[in-house]
Order: structure tokens, then sequence, then C-alpha cells
């Protein structure tokens, strides 16, 4: 077997299997721990909104139109899954002033971190499968099996009425 055709069989045979049983892992501690994981994101909108009102306050910032949440890819390299809220006006990515607040969802950090032990050491008996393969994998938010995952509560984009603008 070459290696393209052994990362195929990986990524079809262990990446699927165990990223499948990851993502109804983390559905299942989501939905029985709700209230305590909801909180951090909570904080996170909180700090956001407060960043909304002083800089409208301060004339810097126009009307909201638009929050967006987005995973920052840079934290998959250490492990962990960072994401950023971003406040907008009408003219979206075009306005000048940054508007933001990070949400730090550690417990699908852990996740992450599970799924790399597990991944490392189903590679083992595929001998052209390196380490840096499967950091690649697991560090990869395209890999349709693994994004899931990471992508369990974001990215999102939230348009909000005109009549609820702050």
């Amino acid at each position: 077997m070459k290696r393209e055709e052994a990362l195929q069989h990986f990524m079809d045979e262990c990446v699927s299997v165990h990223a499948s049983r990851l993502q109804e892992k983390v559905d299942r501690q989501f939905r029985q721990e709700k209230k305590a994981l909801l909180q951090p994101i909570i904080h996170s909108l909180e700090r956001l909104f407060e960043n909304i009102r002083e800089q409208q306050e301060q004339g810097q910032l126009a009307p909201v139109a638009f929050i967006h949440l987005s995973l920052l890819r840079t934290s998959l390299l250490d492990n962990k899954c960072t994401y950023l809220l971003e406040a907008y006006g009408e003219k979206w990515y075009y306005d000048w002033v940054e508007c933001t607040a990070q949400y730090k969802a550690e417990w699908l950090s852990e996740a992450i971190i599970d799924l790399h032990k597990t991944l490392e050491k189903e590679r083992k008996p595929y001998l052209l499968i390196q380490a840096a393969d499967v950091r690649g994998i697991n560090h990869s938010a395209d890999s349709n099996s693994v994004s899931s995952v990471y992508h369990s509560i974001g990215p999102l984009s939230l348009s909000l009425s005109k009549r609820t603008r702050t």
C-alpha cells in the first residue's frame, strides 16, 4: 500500500469513525451540561456587548447589524478551540472600527486532545503514516469528519434585524 492509499484508508476507517464518536460525545456532553457550558460564551457575549456600548458612547461604532462568531484556526495549533466574536455595522467587513471578544471553548479543547491521542494510537499500524500526518488531520478544519467537532458551535453568523440593533 502506498502512502496516499494508507492515508486515505486511515481517514476512511479511523478518522471518520473516531470523529463521529467524538461528535456524539460532544453533543451528549453539551446536552447534559448545557447550563455550565453556556456560561463562558454568555460571559464572552456580555464582554462584546460592553465593548459595543463603550465604543458607541464614544461615537466610534455605528449601530451593530451583525455579530459573527468564528473559530480561530491558529488556536488549533495549541490544541485549543478559541472563537472570535465580532460586531459589525452595515458595512460588515469594511468597518474601520474593531469590536471583538473571545470565547475559549475549553470543553472542546479537551475533545481535540482526546481525538489526537486516539488517532496517534490508531496510526501506528500504518507504517507510512507519521505523527505529523495526524497533527495535520487534527489541525485541519477542512477535514469533513474532524471539522464537525471543531464547528460544534461555530462558525455562526447572526444577522440582527433593524429593530434589535444596538
